[in-house]
């Protein structure tokens, strides 16, 4: 079963309110969490619970499926979510699914408030930049306290001028260095980039998603799928 197949069948068993088939689909040691942020559910177990509030406050048919993209183990869905209860907030969400030998190992929610237009607006203008090789007006979109990982992992760069440094050194190295943009997701301040990255001579062109977190008008994280 492919990562898209998998998440696939987790939406289904959660459409039909077959909660044993949704657990199912997930690892035992499932982790679910916001985007770099705090865990929600530790465990296959921890999860039931929660799957099961939802399917009855937000079950999946009053949901929207606005896009998705997928790159290697991971799957991003954005959806429009309705509650079952008109009194009770509604909204978009974004959704980051890990799947590792047929089960998904983690969700990763993006929950804070952003500004979709705007967002999309930064993350377009660190890619022109990028692509123009302008190393001042690329660092500029970045926060002074910047952080650099990849999808799940702890940070491998933190602060400004580390990021100067490093990607002053990608410029140098690669002069032709250029990046297409495959598709692109925005949903509450974080904006996710379908990359298609060409380094120029011998090296092969190769796929990323960039998943660009967005506080305070600049890019304050970045997390990497490859």
């Amino acid at each position: 079963m492919t990562p898209a197949e998998c998440v696939d069948a987790h939406y289904a068993a959660y459409g039909a309110g077959d909660l044993d088939g949704l657990l199912a689909t997930l690892d035992p040691d499932f982790l679910c969490r916001g985007l770099n942020g705090d865990t929600w559910a530790d465990g296959r177990d921890e999860a039931a619970a929660i799957y099961r509030a939802n399917m009855v406050d937000y079950p999946l048919s009053l949901n929207t499926d606005i896009g998705a993209m997928v790159l290697g183990k991971v799957v991003i869905r954005r959806e429009s979510t309705r509650a079952a209860d008109p009194d009770r907030p509604t909204g978009e969400v974004l959704a980051i699914y890990t799947v590792e030998g047929g089960l998904i190992t983690s969700l990763d929610m993006a929950t804070e408030p952003g500004d979709d237009v705007a967002s999309s607006a930064i993350a377009e203008a660190q890619l022109a930049a990028y692509n123009a090789q302008n190393l001042d007006a690329h660092v500029a979109c970045f926060a002074p306290r910047v952080e650099i990982a990849n999808l799940g992992e702890g940070p491998n760069l933190i602060g400004i001028d580390a990021y100067r440094e490093r990607m002053g050194g990608v410029f140098a190295q690669y002069p032709q260095n250029r990046v297409e943009l495959l598709g692109r997701l925005a949903c509450r301040g974080v904006v996710c980039d379908h990359e298609r990255v060409f380094r120029g001579g011998d090296v092969a062109p190769f796929e990323v998603i960039a998943i660009y977190t967005i506080r305070n008008g600049l890019i304050a994280r970045v997390d990497f799928v490859r």
